[in-house]
């Protein structure tokens, strides 16, 4: 009986099947289109096209009965050449997949509202395609819809579309702008991978999951203020926290500079991004995720900030053109590949006292020439040359930093600790007090890393040896090892800048409208307070607290807190102290040498 049973169930699913398939007929010609038809239902799909101009009916006859189109099969126009225009009746409820892929003659078309689906890769490389507009009777543009469409200047995204699927316009490097209306809830990353063209992006106002704020010419999404659809006019908003994806194939993009609100550098962020030659990655930052920076050949050197804990899988991979590296001993983690491929590098600097304080990924440093130069703290060179996979480098040095000074005064931050005592004509200073519009600027011969400085002597460059200083400094000046975005205030703070301005050199408040500070320099902060507007004259204190010199002082008419200045017959001097000699100032014996 049970097999009996089983062999009614089978025959009576094979029954179905039949009838199913039987209602269709594949590849009738019908005026030279071709058709699958549904009996069952009186429906037709097109599934096979031809060239030129074609002009779909909504309706077509054959043997005697009347069939709806209602669908572009897939693949049906496929590598069509020919094919230059066509037009969709409004019966057609769907395009499916690959449905025009290759068309690369097909230079307009016309979507009715009726459609409410579009496939994968429906539209992907019709080169020719100028514009588009989507009906809003759709709501998902799927993977690939419109990829490789080079010709593509414009589109018109409807308010019906909530989703924007994975590569839905990558390698549309015509388009030059792009609209996301207030329905769209879901964008996937590399949606819009390798549109190089474009220059304009935002998103409507009513839009709650995506904002464009600032006119930033990006895609930001709102809550986690993550950053993942860039250009090359972007300006990252310094309320972004994260970037994702944002530039992964924009070779187009030279520099851009990284906010301070910013603390990942997320996967692919800045992938295949070729065209670059610098990047600001700020002391915020504290990931550097997969291929991050993969295959940016542009790249000559790059300090990474002294906040990275992690670099991720293959974060540099490929950055054939990067000579220099300078890894702080924050970093904790490199992935596999992290380094590969980086086949121009000669100079690589770590700062860990033991490198086993790091973990390192399979193939971390794959195709980079072990004759490349490896600087490692003082002491610490039999450590490295045995720990893999650095023990594979034929010249592991026990560093110095190279520091050129190009005028006779200027900052200095370094990501290691250094020693200044045996390095002749330069001074190392940190700001150890303020009055009277003057900052005080105290000699040091060890440092600590990342320590803002003031360096003083004959212009040149310099190797000063590294050291692991562990000591406290008092000090005014904030370094950076990066480049950052300096803003005039910092909260309560005033930031200053070391300039040679208009009232000679001192540190000049910084202007109101801010500016970027480059990598390895330093600056002043002080309370906003503070009455002095100008500038801020520099004390020169060597170690035991005399002072040796005051590089400039203005007349006490020149701001109402200037200090009195007198010489020592108690005569009051009333120009400038320009001329060599010992003065009070405040009560305080000051020497002047003279320039």
């Amino acid at each position: 009986m049970k097999t009996n049973l089983r062999n009614w169930v089978l025959t009576g699913i094979l029954v179905l099947q039949c009838f199913y398939l039987s209602a269709w007929a594949a590849g009738v010609e019908i005026d030279g289109i071709y058709y699958s038809l549904n009996k069952y239902e009186q429906t037709a799909s097109v599934v096979m096209g031809t060239s030129g101009d074609i002009v779909i009916p909504e309706t077509v006859s054959y043997d005697g009965i009347s069939y709806t189109v209602t669908s572009i099969g897939s693949y049906a126009f496929q590598y069509c050449s020919g094919l230059t225009s066509i037009t969709i009746p409004n019966s057609v409820t769907s395009i499916e997949e690959g449905a025009f892929w290759y068309c690369t003659g097909l230079t307009s078309i016309t979507i009715p509202n009726s459609v409410t689906t579009i496939g994968e890769k429906a539209f992907q490389s019709c080169t020719s395609l100028t514009s588009i507009t989507i009906p809003n009777s759709v709501k998902t543009i799927w993977s690939q819809t419109f990829g490789g469409c080079t010709s593509l200047t414009s589109i018109t995204i409807p308010n019906s579309v909530t989703n924007i699927m994975r590569f839905a316009f990558s390698g549309c490097t015509g388009l030059t702008s792009i609209t996301i209306p207030s329905s769209v809830a879901f964008i996937l990353e590399d949606a819009f991978k390798g549109c190089i063209g474009l220059t304009s992006i935002k998103v409507d106002e009513g839009n709650t999951k995506f904002d464009s704020r600032d006119n930033c010419n990006a895609i930001i999404e709102t809550t986690n203020n993550s950053l993942f659809v860039g250009c090359q006019t972007t300006t990252i908003p310094n309320s972004v926290t994260s970037i994702d994806y944002a530039f992964n194939g924009c070779t187009i993009l030279t520099s851009i500079t990284i906010p301070n609100s910013v603390t990942t550098i997320g996967d692919y962020a800045f992938s295949g991004c070729s065209g670059l030659t610098s990047i600001t990655i700020p002391n915020s930052v504290t990931r550097i995720g997969d291929y991050a920076f993969r295959g940016c050949s542009g790249l000559t050197s790059i300090t990474i900030p002294s906040s990275v804990t992690s670099i991720g899988y293959a974060a540099f991979y490929g950055c054939t053109g990067l000579t220099s590296i300078n890894i702080p001993n924050s970093v904790t983690s490199i992935g596999s590949w992290a380094f590969g491929g980086c086949s121009g590098l000669t100079s690589i600097t770590l700062n860990w006292d033991n490198p086993a304080n790091c973990t390192y990924g399979e193939y971390m440093l794959n195709r980079v020439p072990t004759s490349a130069t490896l600087y490692v703290p003082v002491g610490t060179k039999a450590l490295y040359e045995n720990t893999e996979p650095w023990s594979q480098f034929e010249n592991i040095v026990e560093g110095k930093s190279v520091i050129t000074l190009n005028n006779t005064m200027g900052t200095y931050c370094d990501a290691s600790g250094l020693d200044f005592s045996n390095v002749e004509g330069l001074e190392a200073y940190t700001a150890t007090g303020y009055a009277f519009g003057e900052v005080t600027l105290t000699r040091v011969n060890y440092v600590p890393a990342n320590t803002g400085l003031v360096l003083r002597g004959t212009a040149g460059e310099y190797e000063v040896p590294k050291q692991k200083v562990s000591a406290y400094l008092m000090n005014l000046l904030k370094g950076t090892t990066s480049p950052i975005t300096l803003n005039q205030t910092e909260g309560d703070m005033t930031n200053y800048i070391l300039a040679n301005g208009s009232k000679g050199i001192g540190f000049y408040k910084v202007a109101s409208g801010g500016g970027t500070l480059a990598a390895n320099k330093a600056y002043l902060q002080l309370p906003s307070n503070l009455s002095a507007t100008r500038l801020m004259m520099l004390r020169f204190e060597d170690e035991d607290g005399q002072t040796t010199d005051i590089q400039y002082l203005y007349t006490s008419s020149d701001d109402e807190t200037a200090p009195a200045i007198f010489d020592l017959q108690g005569r009051r001097v009333s120009g400038t102290m320009q001329q060599g000699g010992i003065y009070i100032v405040g009560g305080k014996k000051v020497i002047v040498k003279s320039h």
